[in-house]
């Protein structure tokens, strides 16, 4: 009998130690995993901050901007682009004049370059006001970005 006993104690040594091992593996595997997870990109991604790039497309002097024009007088559109986007860029835009008739007057594409993180203010772009009666949009837009800024005129008899 006591070899009996002594057999059982064995297998219920071996079953702990099994059991223990087992446990240990299960611990370990859950770090690891939790180590992996933690340090992959999604997660850095989702908790680390990270600047978001864009460009500031503003009038220089919002104040000055007319409310009246006569046809063919010389419209000054003077604005300022702050380059955010952390890196240099070049912009292309266009000054739009748009009536209550809907034709629309455009000066041709411009380019101007920003060095990150600058700002330039452009004060050499003129169009010459159009024949219209009632009020007017001039638009200043960014091409390939979805930047613009606006202002409206009225005629002057």
């Amino acid at each position: 009998m006591l070899g009996k006993r002594d057999a059982r104690s064995s297998v219920r040594t071996v079953k702990r130690y099994l059991y223990t091992m087992g446990l240990i593996a299960l611990c370990l595997g859950i770090s690891l995993f939790i180590y992996r997870e933690r340090h992959s990109t999604v997660l850095t991604d989702a908790t680390t901050h990270k600047p978001q790039p864009y460009t500031e497309l503003y009038f220089s002097q919002p104040a000055q901007l007319p409310s009246r024009v006569q046809p063919g007088q010389s419209l000054p559109v003077t604005f300022t682009i702050h380059n955010v986007e952390a890196r240099d860029l070049t912009y292309a835009y266009t000054v739009d004049f748009v009536p209550s008739d809907g034709q629309v007057t455009a000066l041709p594409q411009q380019q101007v370059a920003v060095a990150s993180g600058r700002t330039v203010t452009v004060n050499d772009t003129a169009m010459k006001v159009p024949q219209f009666s009632g009020r007017a949009e001039v638009s200043l837009m960014l091409l390939h970005r979805p930047e613009a800024i606006h202002f409206w005129v009225a005629s002057q008899p």
